[in-house]
């Protein structure tokens, strides 16, 4: 039986390396070995770059409805309620993703 988890291993390498993925580690290591070298440790300035788009895109879906319905009400101004939904979306966000790590 151990012989066949063997061969299965050397497939499933064999597999990742036709895909293009990364070789699959070898049986022999521990799963946390495997996941610290996949991964680079994280720090608080990459956090921030992996936040920011998505942060952005949160502001302007909070953005859009705002100035549609500001710009529809004669009594307040369109560009003003969008730009305030953008900040506290994109700020909520930022803080959100920032904190969590990503």
């Amino acid at each position: 039986m151990a012989g066949s988890d063997d061969e299965i291993e050397k497939l499933l390498r064999e597999v990742d390396g036709a895909l293009g993925g990364k070789p699959s580690a070898p049986q022999g290591q521990a799963p946390s070995s495997r996941a610290a070298a996949q991964e680079p440790a994280s720090t608080s300035a990459g956090r921030f770059e992996r936040a920011l788009l998505p942060a952005v895109a949160v502001g302007a879906i909070c953005a859009a409805p705002v100035w549609v319905v500001f710009s529809i009400l004669p009594f307040v101004s369109g560009m003003s309620g969008s730009l305030g939904a953008f900040v506290a979306g994109f700020s909520v966000s930022l803080v959100g993703r920032v904190r969590r790590g990503g």
